[in-house]
């Protein structure tokens, strides 16, 4: 709390950090406000005392967001002024100046920009399989069927499922974090689904549910739909997860559980469903065919689609209910910063 400055116009502003965050709403900020004038205390110990905001939160709101913002603002005034000091490099004895490279996730632009993707290896399987199985051989006809083959292993589509897999873990990691520093009583939810879609991607480079289909068709004596007999923990994995999360998913935001659960559906048709026609029709007519590569196709589609709206999800829940969250990274070499007292500014 002794980090918060006294003066009026900095507790406004520390008011408006908290609204952005979604820590408190203005209706809180304008009774502080009203009381602040009454009991001459802090914006901020007025928020704790009225139990709107915790006090570790608070600090760390002012350490790691408010006093860098402000500094760097500072630093750029001074930079219009010509007057900044600069970091220099201890080495080569030259000014170097801060420099920060922003990026901006857009939900609806990334959608479309991985569907377009999706589309495009399910469009490369489809004509890949049609030219091994209809066309004469010609040079690397089978190398180009196998590199886009939806149904393969260690190949570009499944490099593209794993990084999409990859991908909703690291956001739903960073969500976690978000919540463990407001103290939401969900953040054990956000990281246990982190985890899952870790495992999910590393399943889907090394394939460790299809080790089991053998074992347990052999144990089950399984055939027809079930011949791919891995869907049978995959559909009981399923159900304990809805049992699990149900209590989280009715927490979320409409928007945000509707389309978490459209994600599920559409990820489940195609990982339980279509795979359970796969499997029937594999186990008639055998997986070397046109009808079979077409079936597997809409299979890992349908899984990357699923993942797709999911991350759609996330950044939608990222933007709108955490009023948007700003990820930085810095890379620095304390040992070639040299001691303030040696800075100068420019001439």
């Amino acid at each position: 709390m002794s980090r918060v400055k006294k003066n009026s116009e900095q507790q406004k502003l520390l008011g408006r950090y908290l609204i952005e965050a979604g820590f408190i709403n203005s209706e809180q900020l304008q009774a502080a406000l009203v009381a602040q004038q009454s009991e001459k205390k802090r914006i901020g110990e007025i928020l704790v005392n009225q139990g709107w905001v915790k006090r570790q939160t608070l600090e760390y709101l002012v350490e790691k967001v408010v006093l860098p913002e402000r500094n760097s603002q500072k630093n750029f005034d001074v930079i219009q002024n010509h007057q900044i000091p600069q970091q220099i490099d201890a080495q080569k004895q030259v000014y170097v100046p801060h420099q920060v490279l922003e990026i901006s996730v857009l939900p609806q632009k990334t959608f479309r920009i991985l569907l377009y993707i999706a589309v495009a290896l399910l469009c490369a399987h489809l004509l890949g399989q049609f030219t091994e199985y209809f066309l004469p051989d010609y040079f690397s006809r089978d190398f180009l069927a196998e590199l886009f083959n939806l149904n393969r292993e260690f190949n570009i589509p499944t490099l593209y499922a794993t990084s999409l897999l990859l991908t909703s873990s690291i956001l739903l990691a960073i969500i976690a974090y978000a919540k463990q520093v407001r103290g939401d009583r969900f953040v054990r939810y956000w990281m246990a689904l982190s985890i899952i879609f870790l495992y999910l991607a590393t399943d889907e480079i090394i394939s460790l549910h299809e080790r089991t289909v053998e074992p347990l068709r052999s144990k089950l004596n399984t055939g027809g739909l079930l011949y791919y007999t891995w869907i049978i923990p995959g559909a009981i994995f399923v159900l304990l997860c809805l049992l699990v999360f149900r209590r989280f998913l009715r927490n979320l935001p409409s928007k945000t559980r509707q389309l978490i659960l459209l994600a599920g559906t559409i990820f489940i048709s195609g990982a339980l469903g279509v795979e359970a026609v796969g499997g029937y029709y594999a186990d008639l007519h055998g997986e070397q065919s046109m009808v079979y590569a077409m079936i597997a196709g809409i299979e890992e589609f349908l899984e990357m689609l699923g993942i797709i709206v999911f991350i759609y999800a996330l950044l939608s829940y990222i933007s709108s209910a955490m009023k948007g969250l700003n990820v930085r990274f810095a890379i620095v070499a304390p040992e070639r910063i040299l001691n303030t007292q040696f800075i100068k500014p420019l001439a």
